[in-house]
C-alpha cells in the first residue's frame, strides 16, 4: 500500500480583479511524476478560477509517497505513464487537503469564497455510451 509520507506548499498566488462573483472552477495538474531513492515525488498545480475573471488562487506543492513495491509502480508508470487508479485518488485527495487550507487563507485575505473541500476523489473510466 502507497503512504503518503510528506506534503509540502511550494508556492501560493492570488489576482483579484472587482466584479460579483457567480462561480468558481478549480483545476489539479500533475506537473512533474519522478521516482527516485524508492520514493516517488509528485509536483502538482490546484489552481481555481472564479467565473469571468473577476480572480485567481494557485496552490503548487509537492507530494512525497513510499510503497515497499515502489520499484513495480515505476516500472508501470514508465510503460503506461499513467499512475495506478487508487494512487492517482490517494493523491488528488492529499492535494485537494492541503490547497483548499491554503487557499481558504489566500481568499480570506482577498474577501472572496474559500475553495470548498471536496469529498474523496473517485476516478471512474469515461463510458462509451452517448446520452441520448
Amino acid at each position: 500500500m502507497v503512504s503518503i509520507t510528506a506534503s509540502k506548499v511550494l508556492s501560493v498566488n492570488a489576482k483579484r480583479n472587482f466584479g460579483q462573483i457567480n462561480g468558481m472552477s478549480l483545476n489539479i495538474n500533475f506537473d512533474s511524476v519522478k521516482f527516485e531513492g524508492g520514493k516517488l515525488f509528485v509536483t502538482y498545480s490546484y489552481t481555481v478560477n472564479y467565473d469571468k475573471d473577476i480572480a485567481s488562487l494557485t496552490v503548487t506543492g509537492e507530494l512525497t509517497l513510499e510503497d515497499s513495491g515502489m520499484k513495480k509502480l515505476e516500472d508501470e508508470y514508465k510503460k503506461t505513464k499513467v499512475l495506478p487508479q487508487q494512487v492517482t485518488e490517494d493523491v488528488v485527495t492529499a492535494c485537494t487537503f492541503t490547497s483548499t487550507a491554503a487557499g481558504t487563507l489566500l481568499a480570506y485575505a482577498l474577501n472572496l469564497p474559500a475553495p470548498i473541500n471536496v469529498p474523496r476523489a473517485k476516478l471512474s473510466h469515461a463510458s462509451s455510451k452517448q446520452a441520448s
